[in-house]
């Protein structure tokens, strides 16, 4: 077969890989930082607990101002809990800043404490995965095993044929892809090219020598047998790295522990001759598997010129991430303090606070007050917003019930187009009660009563007023009624001087003793 016809095969040649992309690890991307655009930078990240025992990442800061600065990180106590299924170790840190403004962007990145890396010198023409065959057989030739085959466009005679074929694989391997196959006409084989710390199973079957003037099909496959092989290397360094190529493409797989990719990325560095510059292959694909503790990544590095001398060189070593947070794109303003709410004397309540100070005067805020009724926080709440930058803001007669206590909290935010900003935490709470007063309502409504209940009381009391004076009249004695005035009119003689004019004055007499008088007349 000459040079032509292998590079037809070659181009024809294609290996299959998972189509996920390796963008960034679990802790790149639960990295967020914000800060207070003053004086200080906060971040959050997770980190996998396991890998955390592996390995130990540490996150730098750098504004391209300064130096690469290290920051220091707690555990988070918001979410530093007991013992919990929680994989991941959650990360706090702090660090202060000397300079903000537009234009400076601050740059995040992890470092870890071990050098994480593999290298390997390839062959292009020793890395050949040509298609499938037709008309497989194995020949045995000197202790050396060898797979023959004949070309698609015809067929060939095959030499030695073998009774066993031997097939082993890693337990989360496919038989009809991954497994390793090994053909012999005796009861044992060597088994080669075993990954340390893996489970493998095996299966063998068999069939007659073709070779021999026999034909047949093989026997149905043994019953599984498996095994395991200790721990090589040390776990979190990545193994098995074979690169194969196809004429197009050198296409090379690695295998690396599942926990440490959480923490850590790994790219494929190569040189097409030793004088080359290092590239580096993307992307980097990954492929996992349920219940197995490593992922199998790869990268096809593109082959430009073909020579038979090609020979490159190639490394999986982990990389470096960065992350660009622009610091005016992330405040995060500390909550106001001092937060306070006093009656006015126009019966109003009025709420004062302090607020965080920039280092720029023109950078406004606004606020968000929520508020409710003491031990009423569901059935109660109520929240304003607050757009004046400076105290302070009025509670009206309406926004409150009287005899009240109250219970609130307020946060605040930049106010700003040119910034972009997110709420701070809630100040601490604070509290206030409100008066006993009457309602704007209630008055028009309460004085016509009150009012005609005033009517009332006077008519009643006007009318009692003249039943006493009458019964007092009736207790004064009426002197015309007196016994003693009576005998004495009886015994005056009058005699002939009985005339009108005598009775006239009788009477007037008798009139005037019936109008009070002040004398004491006792009746006998």
């Amino acid at each position: 077969m000459n040079m032509k016809e292998i590079f037809i095969i070659l181009l024809n040649l294609s290996l299959v890989f998972s189509d996920q992309a390796v963008t960034g690890s679990v802790s790149m991307k639960s990295l967020s930082c914000d800060n207070d655009y003053s004086s200080h930078m906060t971040c959050k990240w997770k980190e996998h607990k396991e890998a955390h025992d592996l390995l130990r990442i540490t996150l730098y800061q750098n504004d391209g101002i300064q130096n690469e600065n290290k920051m220091p990180c707690v555990r988070d106590p918001e979410r530093a809990l007991p013992e919990t299924s929680d994989p991941y170790i959650f990360w706090v840190c702090r660090k202060n800043i000397e300079y903000f403004g537009i234009g400076i962007n601050h740059i995040y990145s992890f470092k870890h404490n071990k050098t994480l890396e593999t290298q390997l010198n390839v062959n292009l023409f020793q890395n050949v995965q040509p298609l499938p065959p037709q008309n497989l057989e194995v020949q045995n030739s000197s202790g050396d095993f060898f797979l023959t085959w004949t070309a698609a466009e015809g067929s060939q005679g095959l030499g030695n044929a073998l009774e066993y074929e031997v097939t082993y694989k890693r337990d989360w391997e496919s038989w009809e892809k991954d497994a390793l196959r090994l053909l012999s006409n005796t009861t044992r084989c060597h088994l080669s090219h075993l990954m340390m710390g893996s489970r493998y199973v095996a299966r063998v079957r068999a069939r007659v020598q073709q070779a021999k003037g026999f034909s047949g099909p093989f026997s149905e496959w043994s019953t599984d047998v498996s095994w395991e092989t200790p721990e090589g290397q040390e776990p979190i360094q990545p193994r098995n790295l074979r690169c194969l190529f196809n004429g197009v493409n050198l296409t090379c797989s690695w295998e690396v522990k599942k926990v440490i990719t959480t923490s850590v990325i790994f790219g494929l560095f190569f040189r097409a001759t030793p004088a080359s510059a290092e590239e580096e292959c993307s992307p980097v694909y990954e492929k996992t598997f349920p219940h197995i503790p490593y992922v199998v990544q790869s990268c096809a590095i593109p082959v430009s010129n073909i020579s038979s001398q090609s020979r490159y060189h190639v490394s999986v070593r982990t990389k470096t991430e960065e992350k660009l947070i622009e610091a005016y794109k992330n405040i995060k303003v500390l909550p106001p303090t001092n937060v306070s709410v006093k009656a006015t004397e126009d019966q109003e309540y009025e709420l004062r606070w302090k607020k965080h100070t920039f280092q720029y005067n023109f950078i406004k805020q606004k606020y968000q007050v929520q508020y409710w009724k003491h031990n009423q926080y569901n059935e109660t709440l109520q929240t304003l917003n607050i757009s004046n930058d400076e105290p302070p803001f009025i509670f009206t007669l309406q926004m409150l019930s009287p005899s009240t206590k109250y219970r609130g909290k307020m946060r605040a935010m930049v106010n700003s187009a040119d910034y972009q900003s997110s709420w701070s935490e809630w100040s601490e709470e604070f509290s206030w009660e409100t008066a006993n007063v009457m309602s704007p309502v209630l008055l028009p409504v309460m004085l016509p009563v009150l009012i005609i209940t005033l009517l009332i009381i006077a008519s009643f009391s006007y009318k009692y007023f003249l039943r006493q004076k009458k019964l007092w009249e009736e207790k004064i004695p009426n002197p015309s009624k007196s016994l003693l005035i009576q005998s004495y009119l009886e015994k005056v003689n009058l005699g002939n001087w009985v005339t009108n004019s005598q009775l006239d004055f009788k009477y007037n007499l008798a009139e005037k003793m019936d109008q009070p008088s002040f004398l004491q007349v006792v009746d006998r």
